[in-house]
């Protein structure tokens, strides 16, 4: 590791358990941040090849649309064994 880190936690390590406590929360947050940032293109690319590779399937009949009170009733059911 590179000095200067450790001079920064050593410096972070002096700060009051308040200070500490906002520090970690702004860290942790500019980390959500990068995250969101670089997983919102891959999921959202997900999530619109998934749906597409559904309409094709529904397309060609291999899938069939489900009533919306009887997918919640699959779900509730599902959630209720689990």
């Amino acid at each position: 590791m590179l000095p200067e880190f450790d001079q920064l936690v050593t410096a972070a390590l002096a700060l009051s358990p308040d200070e500490r406590g906002k520090l970690a929360e702004r860290l942790l947050a500019s980390l959500e941040d990068e995250e969101d940032l670089e997983d919102s293109g891959s999921v959202e690319r997900a999530w619109i090849d998934e749906v597409k590779r559904r309409q094709e399937r529904f397309r060609r009949g291999e899938i069939r649309e489900v009533p919306a009170d009887e997918a919640l009733a699959r779900v509730r059911a599902g959630l209720r064994s689990a």
